[in-house]
Order: C-alpha cells, then structure tokens, then sequence
C-alpha cells in the first residue's frame, strides 16, 4: 500500500468522523428546540430537579447514606448530561469548522496521486 493511499484513507476516516460530530450536533439542535424539549429538560430537569434532590438532601428521612449517596449520583448525573450536551455542542461546532481543511487535504492528496500516476506512464512510454 503507498503512503499517499494511507494518508487518503486516514483523511477520508477524519472526514466521516467530523461529518459525525456535525449530525450528532445538528440531531441535538433540533431536539433543543422542541417545546416538549425546553419543558421537560431545561425547566424540569435543568433547574427544578436540582433545586429538589439538595432540599431532599437535608430530608431527615433522606439521612442513610444509601440515600444520600443516591441523591448525590443523581445530582451529579444532571450535571453529567449537561456536559454531554454541551461537548456534542462543541464537537459538532470544531468539526464543522474542520471540514473545509479536510476536504482540500483530500483533494490535494489525489491530485498528488493524480500527477504520480501520470510521471510512471510518462517514463513507460519512455521506456
């Protein structure tokens, strides 16, 4: 296998790879928009859910720390689906943005394979 054929396939994997990042975005973005999406997640679970798990917290029938460590988990599970969404965010963002630079790569990688391919037939019919 030659190089440039290496360095085409990895391109090509990086491109799938961005274009990934991108649906993933797209797919959330659309999903966020919902009514359905802000009522149940961003009023709900954003910002009433918290506020109940600490004042369950403090809940004298909440002291075993089988339950508070259960209230803890699911506190930090919030947080955990919010980072989630945002890195989704973010990636598809970068990705997006990359995209451009990997196509011309891979453009420039071909037409490189392209101008090789043609010098061997030039020395053939030299030859």
């Amino acid at each position: 296998m030659s190089e440039s054929f290496e360095q085409e396939q990895q391109v090509q994997l990086t491109i799938e790879q961005a274009e990934s990042f991108v649906k993933r975005r797209d797919a959330l973005t659309a999903l966020t928009s919902s009514p359905h999406w802000k009522t149940l997640i961003n009023e709900v679970y954003f910002e009433k859910e918290p506020i109940r798990l600490v004042l369950l917290k403090s809940d004298p029938g909440m002291q075993t720390p089988e339950k508070q460590a259960a209230i803890d988990k699911d506190i930090l599970a919030i947080g955990a689906f919010r980072q989630f969404l945002s890195a989704s965010t973010f990636l598809g963002n970068n990705a997006e943005a990359s995209l451009a630079g990997h196509h011309a790569a891979l453009e420039e990688i071909r037409a490189e394979e392209a101008g090789l391919e043609a010098d061997d037939v030039e020395v053939d019919e030299l030859g």
